[in-house]
């Protein structure tokens, strides 16, 4: 693939990653719409090779008392069956809140089962060298997502599965019906897939796994780390402490995804608690430092990003997953890549609205 049909054909990738915590640059973005061209990254790349381990790993220390999660060995290939490294920083408290004051805590219980719809909608603006790119238009993505609890040890560390059930593209984008369709076929594949994840009781995520057949769509593996990630970035880890409402406490730390290092900061607020539910907003900030980027033999250099986003999460103690929420995310990024004298800038508004079934 041409190193221009590489760029036309990232709008689908820089979609999928802007859903995660990683800055969407695992492929560069386009400078226009090819119907071809997105339809050979949706086959996937030539030579491409999968891993087919579908385990999830048994190094990963359990969860302690204190407030940093364990991290779990970070992947060497973004492939099915791959640990997604969760590295999570100290949980600060900031304020203890106002009125009567208790820890918050998760308590699902084995066989807990719900649903989720997932609705997300994308819209991304790009500049070469100041001047403005033709937008293709992205379509939106709908996915009904299915929640299970497997197991709860005594420590507190929760064993669930989330399972696609279903996931489609919306119609209100002007995006090229051959490539629509190729890209629907694909999401087929998804139906049934299954992620494997441990949390512990203050919602932390501690590992995940995708479970995956041998020989998936190259293309489907990004996407499910995306999209992995994506669940990631709308949990609530809860601090140690009694807290009340008004309660404010953050994480700070580095992040490591999709073959980049940046820097996040998450601020979260109790805003309401009732019977087994509560209510928390959220305040996400990333940046990044100048790094090389390589995808697919194309070096890419990261010159600049930086993302914030805002939302509100409402769980459930016997979940460990917000069963609803609205969490939006806009994120600029600026790129070099080393085969052109180009400076590509690109905004990527992200909207994910949770709901339960």
């Amino acid at each position: 693939m041409s190193i221009y049909k590489r760029f036309r054909a990232g709008c689908l990738g820089l979609a999928f990653s802007a859903l995660g915590t990683a800055p969407a640059i695992a492929r560069p973005v386009p400078t226009e719409t090819d119907p071809a061209a997105i339809i050979q990254i949706a086959q996937g790349d030539e030579g491409a090779e999968q891993s087919t381990d579908s385990s999830i790993d048994s190094s990963a220390e359990p969860a302690t008392a204190g407030d940093a999660a364990p991290a779990t060995p970070a992947p060497t290939t973004s492939s099915p069956g791959s640990i997604i490294s969760v590295t999570t920083g100290e949980i600060v408290l900031l304020d203890e809140g106002q009125g009567p004051k208790s820890p918050l805590r998760l308590a699902p219980q084995v066989g807990n089962r719900t649903q989720l719809g997932a609705d997300i909608s994308i819209n991304v603006t790009t500049e070469i060298d100041g001047q403005t790119a033709p937008n293709p238009g992205f379509p939106s993505i709908g996915m009904v997502l299915g929640i299970e609890v497997m197991d709860v040890d005594d420590a507190g560390q929760i064993t669930y599965n989330i399972t696609y059930d279903d996931i489609n593209m919306g119609t209100d984008a002007s995006f090229p019906p051959e490539a629509r369709q190729m890209i629907d076929d694909v999401f087929q594949q998804l139906k049934g897939l299954k992620l494997v994840l441990v949390g512990d009781d203050r919602g932390r995520v501690l590992a995940a796994n995708v479970e995956a057949q041998e020989g998936l769509n190259p293309f489907l593996v990004q996407m499910l780390d995306s999209l992995s990630q994506s669940m990631k970035q709308v949990s609530a880890p809860l601090p140690e402490e009694a807290i009340g409402i008004g309660a404010q406490w953050s994480i700070t730390g580095a992040v490591t995804a999709g073959g980049l290092t940046f820097e996040q900061t998450a601020t979260y607020e109790l805003v309401k608690r009732e019977g087994d539910q509560f209510t928390v907003s959220v305040d996400v900030e990333q940046t990044a430092e100048p790094q090389s980027v390589g995808q697919s033999g194309l070096a890419v250099e990261l010159t600049d990003y930086s993302a914030n986003g805002t939302g509100n999460l409402v769980m459930d103690i016997g979940y460990p997953v917000p069963i609803s929420g609205l969490f939006d995310l806009i994120s600029t990024t600026q790129l070099s890549p080393s085969h052109l004298n180009q400076v590509i800038t690109s905004r990527a508004e992200v909207r994910m609205e949770l709901s339960q079934q």
